[in-house]
């Protein structure tokens, strides 16, 4: 999880023309966006919260496919 973080953080550095070493949260922060790991954390969350609000076949039928494309 933190090469996936530290590398979107480089996509960020790579747009603004940010040196390695320096921190791009703030810029994250100004911009209101999230860091790769908190990204996650939203998704999954909004994803636990609508998976409770619709039809439970569509979920089952949905995780079915993808456990056949994981194969």
């Amino acid at each position: 999880m933190n090469k996936l973080n530290a590398a979107w953080n480089n996509v960020y550095r790579k747009i603004f023309g940010f040196k390695q070493w320096v921190t791009v949260k703030e810029l994250q922060y100004l911009r209101d966006r999230l860091d790769f790991i908190r990204l996650l954390d939203f998704y999954k969350f909004t994803f636990s919260y609508k998976s409770k609000t619709i039809n439970t076949r569509v979920v089952h039928s949905c995780l079915e496919i993808a456990l056949k494309m994981l194969r």
